[in-house]
């Protein structure tokens, strides 16, 4: 389970493109992430959250500081730089990645 949220203005109700769930009520309005593609949202806005495992409940601010143009066009965008990538699965989240940081310390 995952979402991408684009934030709320002062105006405008936050934007959810996540994949459908039937058996969840949510209480905000979401779009169908198999269908709505978020590059579209980059244009206007340069930030958005990106929530991954809900039990663990990681939370990545995603933010576009340039765009590089290219000589060939890609099929999907490519991150080219990451703060702390690649944390380990399956380890509680913030809270239980701090403590495997504590245990490995030691």
């Amino acid at each position: 389970m995952y979402d991408f949220e684009i934030e709320a203005t002062l105006h405008e109700q936050g934007i959810f493109i996540e994949l459908p769930n039937p058996d969840n009520d949510y209480w905000h309005e979401s779009k169908n992430s198999t269908k709505e593609k978020i590059d579209k949202y980059f244009e206007e806005y340069k930030t958005m959250k990106y929530t991954y495992d809900f039990g663990d409940n990681w939370i990545h601010d995603i933010k576009i500081e340039k765009v590089l143009e290219k000589d060939i066009k890609l099929v999907n965008p490519v991150c080219t730089k990451a703060k702390m990538a690649n944390l380990p699965e399956d380890c509680g989240g913030t809270w239980g990645y701090e403590e495997l940081l504590d245990i490995l310390a030691d």
